[in-house]
C-alpha cells in the first residue's frame, strides 16, 4: 500500500534549510530514473507522524509540480542525541522493476531471554534485500521468546515473503543468545553448595 505525503519545492542551501526549520519543515530530495534530483522540504510532523504509522519501509507518493513519483526513503538523518529528522531522501522507483534496499530487523520477546539469563548478541541490525518496491517489507521482525541460551539465528533461517531475495550471506549470524555474567556468577554457587 503506498502512502500520499504532501512535499513543497524548495530552494536549496544552508539558509534556506534555517527558515524551513522554523517553518516545521524538513528539507528533503528526490531523485530517480524519471526524475532529476529535486530539492523538496516536507512538514516535520506530518512525516514523524507518517514514519510511526508506516514505518521508513512503506512506498511513499510524492507530488511534485502535478506529477506523482512512487518512491522508497533511501536514507533519513536524524540527530543523534534528539533522534528528530533532519534531511530524507526520497528515491523515485518503479514498481515493475526490483530493488535493493536494507531493511531493519526488529527483535521481539527479549524479556523472556533475559528472565532465562541470556542476552541478545546482535551481529546484523538489517538485512539486504531485492524484490519489488512494494513486497519488501518495512522490517524484519525476529521473535527470540522461545530461545535458550546458545540458540543463534541465521540468515538463512528468517522467513520472507515470497519474491523476496537476500544479499546477506545465508550462513551469517543476525543474533544470539548469550549468558550474561550476572546469570554465571549464581550457577557456579550453586555447584559449589552441592
Amino acid at each position: 500500500m503506498a502512502v500520499d505525503i504532501n512535499v513543497y519545492v524548495r530552494k536549496p542551501g544552508k539558509n534556506q534549510n534555517q527558515k524551513l526549520k522554523k517553518e516545521g519543515k524538513i528539507p528533503a530530495v528526490l531523485y530517480g530514473k524519471n526524475v532529476s534530483n529535486t530539492p523538496i522540504s516536507v512538514n516535520e510532523k506530518d512525516i514523524t507522524n507518517l514514519l510511526k504509522r508506516h514505518g521508513k519501509g512503506a512506498i511513499y507518493n510524492v507530488t511534485v509540480d502535478g506529477s506523482t513519483f512512487s518512491t522508497i526513503i533511501k536514507e533519513i538523518q536524524e540527530d543523534p542525541v534528539t533522534g528528530k529528522v533532519l534531511h530524507i531522501d526520497f528515491q523515485q522507483v518503479s514498481l515493475n522493476e526490483e530493488i535493493e534496499k536494507k531493511v531493519p530487523i526488529v527483535v521481539t520477546g527479549e524479556g523472556l531471554v533475559e528472565s532465562k539469563g541470556g542476552i541478545i548478541q546482535h551481529q546484523l541490525r538489517e538485512l539486504e534485500l531485492v524484490g519489488l518496491p512494494q513486497d519488501l517489507p518495512s522490517e524484519i521482525n525476529i521473535d527470540v521468546s522461545n530461545m535458550n541460551i546458545g540458540d543463534t539465528v541465521f540468515v538463512k533461517d528468517i522467513k520472507l515473503p515470497d519474491g523476496i531475495e537476500v544479499k546477506d550471506d545465508p550462513d551469517g549470524v543476525v543474533l544470539s543468545v548469550i549468558y550474561t555474567k550476572a546469570s554465571e556468577v549464581p550457577v557456579e554457587n550453586e555447584a559449589t553448595e552441592e
